[in-house]
């Protein structure tokens, strides 16, 4: 029994002493893993951290290389802008000078075509401009056209004749055709007096306004004397073509029943005949349309002529003989009967 509790002490000392050398170097592997581990966590530390500097690093040249990427990116940018706008500015000059030259070109090329299809024979007509070099008779009807225009009222007449060289006038048959559709204007003007006279009436009175005499050989030795008695001189025409007149104080005039008119007194301005003259009665029938020609006269043998202005050609007053219609002076009044009137 006393050499089993020896046996037993000795195991248990053996067994503490393993235990305790265990111990030992469980203690021993125990503080150099810690100190593994402490060197690993310096390490990672360390490791984070040189990490951490180079990727603030990486990120601060990053960063640095981003910027002076986009600024040179932007200043690019800009450059090829102003580029751009420079180009485009230059495109839109570009543009507008061509828009201007061709637009030049069109006004040109319209104004040509407006040159070689222009009316000339209008043209001389109405500005009065007649080449010289053109045969006299040419002339003649030329002058005839321009008062089937101003008079007769009918350019549409020649509208269509379409002469752009004036040499062409000189064509016989060109002329030949002139001078009918001048003689259709008066035609028509004739016949729309006639109308307007006569108004759809089996007749009209027109109350007489006085009676022009004729009295010396110039154009404009006219006097006119009214129903009253007054007398008037013409003295001319104004701007727009009307009569002028110069009242003769002192002078009274007498129209007789015959339609002769007498002179009875003297003015020193103009020497008055004494014996009687014929009278031409004159008479209003009110159209505005006619600026102020709205007047007709009478003659002794009943024709009609409607007063249309001052031809300055001629340098005498203008009437349209009106066809179809029959004049009777009675008293203070012209009678206007229809003769045989077209179109009625």
């Amino acid at each position: 029994m006393k050499k089993g509790f020896l046996i037993s002490l000795v195991a248990a000392s053996l067994l503490s002493v393993a235990q305790a050398a265990d111990y030992g170097r469980m203690h021993t592997g125990l503080s150099g893993m810690i100190d593994i581990q402490e060197h690993a966590q310096e390490a990672r530390s360390s490791a984070m951290g040189y990490a951490s500097s180079a990727h603030s690093a990486g990120m601060g040249y990053g960063q640095e290389t981003h910027s002076s990427a986009i600024g040179q990116a932007s200043s690019a940018h800009s450059v090829g802008m102003e580029h751009a706008n420079e180009a485009m500015e230059y495109a839109q000059e570009a543009r507008s000078s061509a828009m201007g030259q061709a637009s030049s070109a069109h006004s040109t090329a319209m104004e040509h075509a407006q040159e070689n299809h222009r009316n000339r024979l209008l043209e001389m007509v109405e500005t009065g401009e007649i080449p010289d070099t053109l045969p006299p008779e040419t002339k003649e009807v030329l002058k005839e056209v321009k008062k089937a225009v101003k008079f007769a009222k009918h350019p549409e007449l020649f509208a269509d004749l379409n002469i752009t060289d004036p040499t062409a006038l000189e064509d016989p048959q060109v002329m030949q055709e002139i001078q009918e559709r001048v003689q259709e204007a008066f035609k028509k003007r004739s016949q729309e007096v006639a109308h307007k006279l006569i108004d759809n009436q089996p007749k009209r009175e027109l109350p007489v306004a006085g009676d022009f005499v004729k009295i010396g050989e110039g154009q404009y030795d006219w006097a006119f004397v009214t129903t009253s008695g007054h007398v008037y001189k013409l003295v001319g025409v104004s701007e727009d073509g009307k009569f002028k007149y110069q009242p003769l104080g002192g002078v009274k005039g007498e129209i007789a029943p015959d339609g002769t008119v007498t002179f009875d007194g003297q003015n020193p301005s103009v020497d008055l005949p004494k014996e009687p003259l014929p009278g031409y009665p004159f008479a209003k029938y009110d159209d505005p349309n006619e600026n102020g020609f709205d007047w007709i006269v009478a003659t002794k043998s009943g024709h009609v002529y409607k007063l249309e202005g001052f031809d300055e050609d001629n340098q005498s007053f203008f009437y349209t003989p009106v066809e179809g219609l029959k004049a009777q002076q009675q008293g203070d009044e012209v009678v206007i009967l229809p003769e045989d009137l077209p179109g009625s």
